[in-house]
């Protein structure tokens, strides 16, 4: 359906009456992975890379959930501009170009980096060249590549040699799953049965 495509579906759920149900697991499954990383967005300044599917719905979660700004940054800065007009927050939310410099300026106040562009991915032909803005970020700061593959992505590698925490996508995959899970079978998901889950996926 219509909305069912606006909302970024990955779940479907078949109703006694042959009706089917429909949801995205995407937004859910990323709060869940930072609940369970003990990662609180609560008076944080957030940056997201990249303005696909996923990042219209964790991008409106993010700002429902305690953030005091949003960033967002794409290589074609209109569609970050086009996602940011669908948001809706009584926070700053921007939109800014996918450039070295735009990146360290905007990481002088940014608790949390989120990649959700491809860039890293194992097979994608590009990557980030210059990783210089991380440095502008402060020692507390959390950086989070929602690619999995390869564990330890170029950007994850770059922030821990700047000292920062890093998490790969490998989290917010379980978290959906578990949202999915709990979608079909009414089983909440919980903070063991994420544990579980991501161990036997990194093994």
């Amino acid at each position: 359906t219509e909305q069912g495509h606006k909302m970024g579906v990955n779940t479907v759920r078949l109703q006694e009456d042959g009706s089917l149900v429909a949801t995205s697991t995407d937004a859910a499954g990323f709060m869940d992975s930072l609940l369970y990383e003990e990662i609180s967005l609560v008076g944080k300044h957030v940056m997201i890379l990249g303005a696909g599917a996923v990042v219209h719905s964790v991008g409106q979660t993010i700002l429902e959930s305690g953030a005091i700004s949003l960033t967002l940054a794409n290589r074609t800065e209109k569609n970050a501009q086009i996602l940011v007009d669908k948001l809706s927050a009584a926070v700053p939310i921007r939109a800014i170009p996918l450039t070295t410099q735009a990146l360290k300026d905007a990481c002088l106040e940014c608790d949390l980096l989120i990649n959700a562009t491809p860039m890293g991915l194992s097979g994608y032909p590009h990557d980030f060249e210059d990783l210089s803005f991380l440095s502008a970020m402060t020692k507390h700061a959390v950086v989070v590549d929602l690619n999995y593959s390869p564990a330890v992505t170029t950007l994850m590698l770059g922030a821990e040699k700047n000292g920062l925490r890093t998490l790969n996508g490998l989290g917010m995959l379980v978290g959906q799953a578990l949202r999915a899970h709990e979608f079909w079978f009414g089983v909440p998901p919980t903070q063991e049965m994420f544990n579980k889950t991501l161990k036997l996926l990194s093994v």
